[in-house]
């Protein structure tokens, strides 16, 4: 871990989902498993944790945003450089570069203008704290 992501991992906040955020997740996760076309929604595998996550497509690259902050997968895709995203029974390998400031500015700026559909990320993403971002790229 690098002194930069030390001095972020200290100053980082974590917002937790709502229990409907939380319900719905759930219910996300066995969708994907039955292969249920879920649009941009994929599965983040860390070791024996799941997460239902959006991939953004933005100036031609997909990128990872935690909208809740410090989580559980940011930690692994700090730890390890990668992330395992499923969708159904397909899984792929990316590596993960966490961006900072101004290029995660500008993601999220464009997330806020595109999230209207969904309040809750609405919301997260409106709370004055950091909000982790990576850009994945196939191995």
């Amino acid at each position: 871990m690098t002194q930069k992501q030390k001095e972020n991992a200290v100053n980082a906040t974590y917002t937790k989902p709502p229990r409907a955020v939380q319900r719905i997740s759930a219910i996300l996760i066995r969708l994907n498993n039955l292969g249920v076309p879920l649009g941009p929604v994929h599965l983040m595998e860390t070791g024996r944790a799941t997460f239902p996550i959006d991939v953004i497509r933005h100036e031609g690259h997909d990128w990872l945003v935690s909208i809740f902050g410090e989580t559980k997968w940011v930690r692994h895709a700090r730890q390890t450089g990668q992330v395992r995203l499923r969708r159904g029974r397909r899984a792929q390998t990316f590596t993960a570069v966490e961006v900072h400031k101004p290029q995660s500015v500008a993601l999220i700026e464009h997330m806020r203008r595109e999230v209207r559909w969904n309040p809750w990320a609405s919301e997260a993403l409106r709370a004055d704290h950091e909000h982790p971002v990576f850009r994945i790229e196939p191995q």
